[in-house]
């Protein structure tokens, strides 16, 4: 069984990007407990978000912790929105997450300014493009520094299902080579069409 967890602050999108990689319904509200969903030879840990209050983090951050060890990847979610990284960087820090099973998504880059998404093409505007394009460049360089490894940082946004086949292309070449095969086996994605797959390998830095 290959054990995949998705965590990372409140409101960053986690249990929708599970649902829009792997066909699951878990966006049903906001996750208030660790969730879990068993696939063929596939367990997706949904975790509740952090960050909403320190009451809150109290209470989940020892739930957290004791699925994170378990975990072969753990698909860290950022809010492409909010520059902000320490607490990530604190709460990373707390659950002893080994760096070699992080991947980081920074979702919602849809709503990234100047928020002028063509809805009509399903892609951002050249300028809007331009600026997830920077984001994505600082978000590599100030998690590589902050912990001390460059990991994989994918720009996505669950809810238009844009470049959710790089982000899973990152966690297959994350997961460990024997069970690979098993979370190729529960992607639920549909194919990007050919005009999006070209403006989205703009993205490969």
């Amino acid at each position: 069984m290959l054990n995949v967890c998705v965590a990372g602050s409140c409101g960053t999108g986690k249990s929708s990007t599970l649902d829009a990689l792997f066909g699951t319904r878990l966006t049903t509200g906001p996750t208030r407990v660790v969730a879990t969903v068993d696939l063929p030879a596939v367990r997706l840990i949904d975790t509740p978000g952090l960050g909403e209050d320190a009451a809150r983090d109290r209470a989940v951050l020892p739930e957290i912790a004791r699925v994170v060890p378990s975990a072969d990847l753990v698909l860290w979610v950022l809010n492409g929105r909010n520059r902000g990284l320490a607490a990530d960087f604190a709460y990373l820090d707390t659950l002893a997450v080994p760096h070699e099973r992080l991947v980081f998504g920074v979702n919602q880059v849809d709503l990234a300014g100047p928020a002028d998404w063509n809805t009509q093409l399903g892609l951002p505007s050249e300028a809007q493009d331009q600026h997830i394009l920077e984001l994505l460049e600082d978000r590599r360089a100030r998690l590589a520094t902050g912990l001390g490894d460059a990991r994989p940082v994918v720009g996505y946004s669950a809810v238009r299902a844009f470049r959710l086949q790089e982000l899973f292309t990152e966690l297959v070449a994350a997961a460990p080579p024997d069970r690979a095969g098993a979370l190729r086996a529960a992607k639920a994605l549909r194919p990007a069409p050919i005009a999006r797959l070209d403006r989205e390998a703009r993205y490969e830095l």
